[in-house]
């Protein structure tokens, strides 16, 4: 084989690797996602265990101990989230459906954070835990329809 054909070759093999890169799917980000998701999950699945105790007389409702019970599990979360991406990296996206699954979860995060201003706020005006206790029903509509 002539050197302009190795040269050839080599290009072809450097063209298909591109094309295969482009097309195959890389699945790594969903490890990430899951860990992410399933601390999520963790999280504010005890928050609501700790709200229907809050309900039901078990758990403080108002001081410092409602107050933990309504941010610590986000507090919780962020530094979960902290260190889930510190020890993988950053999320690889690679494809379609790596970019909508983070845009969706991306949009629905940002929501979050809004009604947690406008519902924390008219729940502060109105010294009203049950104004408060709304915000949790939104963030599983949200996430059930993410």
């Amino acid at each position: 084989m002539s050197a302009a054909d190795a040269t050839h070759l080599d290009e072809a093999r450097a063209d298909l690797a591109f094309m295969r890169a482009l097309v195959e799917p890389d699945d790594r980000w969903l490890k990430q996602f899951g860990e992410t998701y399933s601390a999520a999950g963790l999280c504010y699945c005890t928050q609501m265990l700790l709200h229907a105790g809050q309900f039901i007389g078990l758990t403080p409702s108002d001081g410092i101990g409602g107050l933990a019970i309504g941010l610590g599990p986000t507090v919780v979360f962020l530094g979960l989230l902290v260190w889930i991406i510190r020890r993988n990296g950053p999320a690889t996206v690679a494809n379609a459906t790596s970019k909508a699954v983070g845009s969706v979860f991306g949009a629905v995060g940002l929501t979050n954070l809004a009604l947690v201003l406008i519902i924390g706020s008219v729940a502060w005006r109105m010294h009203s835990l049950t104004i408060w206790l709304i915000y949790p029903f939104t963030v599983m509509v949200l996430q059930g329809m993410a």
